[in-house]
């Protein structure tokens, strides 16, 4: 028997700090994953959940807000 699995990623999307984070959170966003509130906060900022058919759940958070 597998037992379901968890993930946790923890994107910094601070665009002085590089793109990567940032493009990455956009597509995770606009594919429709971790759009749903995961009920945690972390840093400030809530935690994102995305659960897969096989009930395996991933949890996003960003750590740090782009800067204005």
């Amino acid at each position: 028997m597998i037992k379901n699995k968890k993930a946790v990623y923890f994107i910094c999307n601070n665009r002085s700090w590089g793109h990567v984070g940032a493009h990455v959170w956009g597509i995770l966003q606009e594919e429709g994953y971790l759009k749903e509130n995961g009920g945690i906060t972390f840093a400030g900022e809530e935690v994102m959940k995305y659960t897969d058919q096989n009930n395996n759940i991933f949890y996003g958070n960003i750590l740090m807000k782009e800067e204005q």
